[in-house]
This record gives C-alpha cells, sequence and structure tokens, in this order.
C-alpha cells in the first residue's frame, strides 16, 4: 500500500479542545475514549486486515500468538514486522498527531498487537499495568495505548475495564507471573481497585496510559470480539530533533 493510500486511512482528528478535555481524562483517570475518530473504510481496511494475519496463525501458544483449545485467536503479536497497512497506519500523520496530544511530547510507535475473544466462554484478561511488560526496555517515558475495536464492543462482549483509583504515572505496582496463556504477567492484589467496564461502539477508540490498571472481561456472547491496539511512547530525544532545544 503506498504512503498517499495509507493516509487516506488515517484516523480522524478531534477538534482541539476534544483532544484536550480527552488528554485531561487520560492523566487523570488513565483511560480516555475517542468516539468516531476511526472512520467506517478505516474499520473495513484493518479488519480485513486482520482477517489475513488470523489466517496464518498456528494453532497453539507460539512465540508471537496463542490460540485457545478451539483453535480461536487469542493474541498476536510484532504485528509491525508482518503487515506493512499496520506498519504505515500507524505511522500516518494523523495517528502521530494524536499521539502526541495525547503524551504532549513527540511520539515514537513502539508497535502493534492483536487481542480477540473468538466467542462466548472466552476467559477475561487478568488486571495489571502494561508498563510491567515495557520495564525491562525503557522506563524513562510513559508510553499509551490506542485500543481499537473492529466491531462494536458492549458490555459482556470483552469491554475493557479500568480500576480506579488509577494509579500516578511512574507508579508500577507488583506483579507475579500470569496463569492466563495470552499474558505474562497479573496484579500480586487488586483487591483495592474497582472497575469500570467502558464500551466502545465501531469506529471509536479507548486510549490508556502505560500505568492505568486494566483488564477486559468475559465473553458472554458469540460474536468475536477482535481489536487492535497500537502503542506509542514519548520521545525526548525527538522533541529535541524536532524543536532544536537543548537535550534533556
Amino acid at each position: 500500500m503506498s504512503r498517499q493510500s495509507t493516509e487516506s486511512l488515517a484516523p480522524a482528528i478531534p477538534s482541539d479542545e476534544a483532544l484536550r478535555r480527552a488528554r485531561d481524562q487520560l492523566w487523570l483517570d488513565g483511560w480516555t475514549l475517542l468516539p468516531g475518530v476511526v472512520p467506517a473504510p478505516v474499520v473495513d481496511a484493518l479488519n480485513g486486515e486482520a482477517d489475513r494475519l488470523l489466517a496464518e496463525v498456528r494453532p497453539g501458544v507460539e512465540r508471537e500468538s496463542a490460540t485457545d483449545g478451539d483453535g480461536g485467536v487469542l493474541v498476536m503479536n510484532s504485528l509491525d514486522a508482518r503487515s506493512e497497512l499496520l506498519f504505515d497506519f500507524a505511522r500516518t500523520d494523523a495517528f502521530l498527531h494524536l499521539a502526541e496530544a495525547m503524551l504532549g511530547k513527540a511520539p515514537m510507535p513502539v508497535h502493534s498487537e492483536y487481542f480477540g475473544k473468538p466467542g462466548a466462554g472466552a476467559e477475561p484478561t487478568p488486571p495489571h499495568q502494561d508498563q510491567v511488560f515495557y520495564e525491562s526496555h525503557f522506563n524513562d517515558e510513559p508510553a499509551i495505548t490506542f485500543w481499537i475495536p473492529l466491531q462494536d464492543v458492549l458490555l459482556g462482549e470483552g469491554a475493557m475495564e479500568y480500576g480506579s483509583p488509577c494509579p500516578a504515572p511512574g507508579k508500577l505496582l507488583p506483579h507475579r507471573q500470569s496463569a492466563a496463556v495470552e499474558f505474562g504477567a497479573q496484579l500480586v492484589d487488586a483487591t483495592g481497585y474497582t472497575f469500570t467496564p467502558v464500551p466502545v461502539p465501531r469506529g471509536g477508540c479507548i486510549v490508556h496510559h502505560s500505568y492505568a490498571v486494566h483488564r477486559s472481561g468475559p465473553m458472554t456472547g458469540n460474536r468475536p470480539r477482535r481489536v487492535l491496539a497500537f502503542n506509542y511512547r514519548g520521545s525526548s530525544y525527538r522533541e529535541y530533533l524536532r524543536r532544536g532545544t537543548e537535550r534533556p
């Protein structure tokens, strides 16, 4: 796919005021919802690319994917290396603008993922903070995730659930090894958190930061839940290169 055609599939940019409100909520509550930010043709293109990638997954637990006992895909990692469309999509001017608005500085794409719940009975994911997976790679900048469902996500359909009170950015809580096949870590103790489910209509997107406590709920319906997640971190170095200021 050419650069021009990829840009035509970029996210829609909300107004400056809407972005300001979203950023304020993100860093206060750990998450924010951007409704209508993914136009229908973009969702269609992402669904088509997801179909292609899902068809290549082998049953079982692999280095970059995992399926349930029926072969339903639970997770795919390293999508940037396997999809030119997703690699370019995450780097469109519009997406980088959204990431910068949320981070407050020049962003750097980290990686892209797929998270699936194939149907009724799919287990919830355990409560965790994304930063536990980043800590050994970088811990000087917070990261954010754009969680883009490829269909409506209603209550009982694996909706994301966010814990409150939200830990402050920079506060990584104790984690332990998780028994969930698609997750490597979960909170040692999540009993002090109240979880709020967040339904997302098709075309919407949740953004959360890497210290937010979150999980996904169980599946009670038969319709698969399919999500692409695009991750970014702030980059002081890119900020320095762009603005020509002294390097932090």
